[in-house]
């Protein structure tokens, strides 16, 4: 009898156990949700704060785009200001943009064949845009015909590819000292 009061005991004390436990556990879970409830107000506030500063950041974008237009169309209205270097006058095409362009332009729609173009690429130094074609020609007396499986036929498609090309494009051709070059 003596052992069966000891199990009695021994379960009655498991079971204050468990419900101690299960308490304990509760109030562990409402800890946990509490500092998640305190974690969303502070991504709330923060939230609040960025939202803030995106606003006041458009509006300081606008500010900012409005002051350069303001700068520029000063800067239009007397004639001996459109002449500082950087500021080309915007309804005049910068002269140089040619140089610029890269000699894929030319393939298909001007007539120069993909393969023309990548023995340009192919070249020492690679001869990537209009502008470099050109100053490479304009080197030592290089001719296309210089490039490795280019001959006086590929020399006068690319010339003719170019041609077309600045027939379309007059506001981008080469000054005259440069076409002569």
């Amino acid at each position: 009898m003596a052992k069966k009061k000891a199990k009695k005991a021994d379960a009655a004390k498991k079971e204050t156990t468990d419900a101690a436990d299960s308490k304990a556990y509760t109030k562990a879970e409402h800890q946990h949700y509490d500092a998640i409830r305190m974690k969303e107000r502070t991504v709330r506030g923060l939230q609040h704060i960025l939202d803030n500063a995106k606003c006041e950041a458009s509006i300081a974008k606008k500010a900012f785009d409005k002051a350069g237009a303001d700068l520029r169309d000063l800067i239009r209205e007397n004639p001996k200001q459109q002449k500082l270097p950087g500021f080309p006058p915007e309804d005049k095409p910068d002269p140089e943009s040619w140089k610029l362009v890269p000699i894929a332009v030319l393939v298909g729609h001007h007539g120069l064949s993909k393969s023309i173009a990548e023995k340009l690429l192919a070249n020492d130094p690679p001869l990537k845009t209009l502008g470099q074609v050109a100053d490479w020609r304009n080197y030592d007396g290089n001719r296309l015909t210089n490039i490795k499986g280019l001959g006086e036929k590929a020399a006068d498609k690319y010339s003719d590819a170019l041609q077309a090309w600045l027939k379309k494009h007059p506001d981008q051709c080469p000054k005259d000292e440069e076409k002569k070059k």
